[in-house]
């Protein structure tokens, strides 16, 4: 198995990533797993792009097609 993916099997899969919007100062930035985009002026800019993110990410691990933007 690939380092990092311990615990993860085609029946249990690894824990899905969640990414958020976060305010940083003036601007908004995307979250995941504490890393961050760098600074966007427009709120539904950043709102768009992490529900994007999501959709990718979720299709990549097989979660499902919905959403969790936060």
């Amino acid at each position: 198995m690939m380092r990092g993916y311990e615990g993860a099997s085609a029946d249990r899969p690894a824990n899905p990533k969640r990414y958020r919007v976060v305010r940083s100062g003036e601007s908004w930035r995307v979250e995941v797993n504490g890393c961050f985009t760098g600074p966007i002026p427009d709120r539904k800019v950043a709102v768009r792009l992490a529900r994007t993110l999501q959709r990718e990410s979720n299709h990549l691990s097989h979660h499902g097609t919905g959403t969790t933007v936060q």
